[in-house]
């Protein structure tokens, strides 16, 4: 009797047991999510267990390739979507196929604060993000990353050995950084520029003997638009019509230079048809002493570059060196590049309509703890794996990897990847060689470079006007038109004067002059920074 009562006993516990389980784990949320390497997810990964582990929330990952577009696209068309995610989609796609909800700001400063400090820090996340017509809400998260307005990203790279011997006078103030690396506080004027060309060109700076090194390689625009007073990558105010660069009467002036400069044989002959990366060669091997920068030359510096230069350079020739420049400076004296405005790449944080604000605030949660967990040893597990057999801590406070694991292999990168934390961002970019320099092209380090940056005139951001249907449509035929005449006037082909006018008429032939129309009718970069700057 009382064996069988002893056994009703543990079955009874052991049933409550089972029940209590089944319980917790029911009552264990579950949010389906997808970002940018989900697509190279592994299984049941670190990072993924991890996450799951320290908030009790079971993470369902939409195993999608973020490079194959069609399946993204498929994912949202077949009601599929996830709670929550990264997607490049505009907020007009999405709100219009009905897939998003809104995200009240509220709930946003009770379950995610470290995105309302990001936002009070840079504002203009909130333009972005709130829905005009109700600023109690967001209509989606911005993504931020720290570099994108921090950092001054185009740069210039000469051979200052060469520069030396040939007693070239720059006038600018020059301080050297290392054995090999120096860097300037402006940019050269034309009439230097021309000086180091010809001295590279004609006056031996290698010392064989011969003739045969060459001048500007390739990427004559972001190079030189800047001598002009003229915004490469960003439209100006123009007689109060925002021209971009290209469209810009200014350009006349400056093809007229550049022309010049390739009839004197200062400008390599092929630039035209240089393919990607034989110019890298070419002052690898000593033949050119011009590295023309573009939107990422200031972080050559750092060791994922290696295979160009400078880097490349240096390992090739531990003679060799170079002078960064922020570019060549226009009738002002300095060298205006686009400010970039938006702190963000080319991705939104969405939440699904069907989620209610219970599961909302969960969703909230898991997005607070991925980019803002407010400890370090959490920040480099997201990005780099698991601790002790991945990744482990410098003496300098920094992680450094054990294994060399791709981005979403092990989970990394996969839930933190659009919100970069500032020291997540430094321990990956702030290398040795790019440290040295950090107070030219970093704004937070005094960003002697930064200062001369100029924002665009205006921005279509809240999509009011059609101009980027338009521009979808229609920017290859515009880079087509401008490149076939731009390259017509440089090699003599073309008069800059007689032909400007026609080269305009073939732009707005297709829809250049109603792009602009409609971009007239934005706000100016100015008012969308202010709109919430209090």
């Amino acid at each position: 009797m009382k064996r069988s009562i002893a056994l009703a006993l543990s079955l009874m516990m052991l049933f409550t047991l089972m029940v209590t389980g089944v319980s917790a784990e029911e009552e264990r949320p579950t949010i389906s999510y997808y970002a940018y390497w989900c697509g190279a997810l592994d299984p049941g990964s670190y990072v993924e267990t991890f996450v799951e582990d320290h908030l009790n929330m079971n993470i369902e990952v939409r195993k999608v390739s973020h490079t194959d577009k069609e399946a993204v696209n498929l994912m949202l068309a077949s009601g599929e979507m996830p709670d929550c995610g990264w997607f490049e989609h505009t907020y007009a796609q999405m709100e219009d196929e009905e897939l998003i909800r809104s995200i009240p700001v509220e709930m946003v400063r009770e379950y995610a604060p470290g995105y309302i400090d990001l936002c009070d820090r840079y504002p203009i996340l909130y333009t972005q993000g709130l829905d005009p017509e109700d600023p109690t809400q967001f209509r989606f998260l911005p993504d931020f990353c720290i570099g994108q307005i921090n950092t001054h990203n185009n740069a210039m790279y000469l051979r200052y050995d060469w520069i030396k011997k040939l007693g070239i006078d720059l006038g600018v103030n020059v301080e050297q950084l290392t054995d090999q690396l120096y860097i300037a506080d402006n940019g050269l004027s034309r009439e230097v520029f021309i000086d180091v060309l010809r001295g590279f060109v004609y006056d031996d700076p290698d010392g064989n003997g011969e003739n045969d090194t060459f001048g500007l390689l390739k990427d004559w625009a972001v190079s030189l638009v800047t001598s002009q007073g003229i915004l490469y990558g960003g439209n100006m105010d123009v007689d109060g019509q925002p021209l971009d660069w290209f469209a810009n009467p200014g350009m006349k002036d400056l093809l007229l230079y550049v022309q010049e400069l390739y009839a004197e044989g200062l400008i390599y002959p092929e630039i035209f048809t240089l393919q990607w990366g034989e110019d890298w060669e070419l002052i690898t091997n000593g033949k050119a002493g011009v590295l023309s920068g573009n939107a990422v030359a200031t972080i050559w510096l750092n060791s994922w570059a290696k295979n160009r230069p400078p880097l490349a350079l240096f390992d090739a020739d531990p003679e060799a060196e170079l002078l960064m420049i922020p570019g060549i400076a226009g009738p002002d004296g300095q060298v205006h590049h686009a400010k970039p405005y938006l702190p963000g790449r080319g991705e939104s944080f969405y939440v699904n309509a069907d989620v209610d604000d219970e599961k909302l605030a969960d969703i909230l949660t898991f997005f607070n703890f991925c980019n803002f967990p407010g400890d370090d040893d959490i920040i480099a597990t997201l990005w780099c794996g698991e601790k002790g057999v991945d990744w482990e801590w410098n003496e300098d406070g920094t992680p450094n990897r054990i294994t060399n694991i791709q981005n979403g292999e092990r989970g990394t990168q996969v839930f933190c990847r659009n919100i970069q934390d500032g020291k997540a961002y430094e321990w990956y970019t702030y290398e040795p060689l790019f440290s040295t320099g950090l107070k030219y092209y970093v704004e937070e380090y005094g960003g002697i470079w930064n200062k001369m940056l100029e924002y665009p005139y205006k921005a279509d951001i809240f999509n009011e006007t059609d101009a980027a249907e338009i521009q979808m449509e229609y920017s290859k035929d515009w880079e087509a038109a401008r490149n076939s005449y731009f390259m017509s006037v440089i090699l003599g082909e073309a008069n800059v004067e007689e032909d400007w006018d026609a080269y305009i008429e073939t732009l707005n032939s297709l829809k250049y002059g109603e792009y602009v129309e409609e971009m007239s009718k934005a706000p100016t970069i100015d008012e969308i920074i202010n709109m919430y700057s209090e």
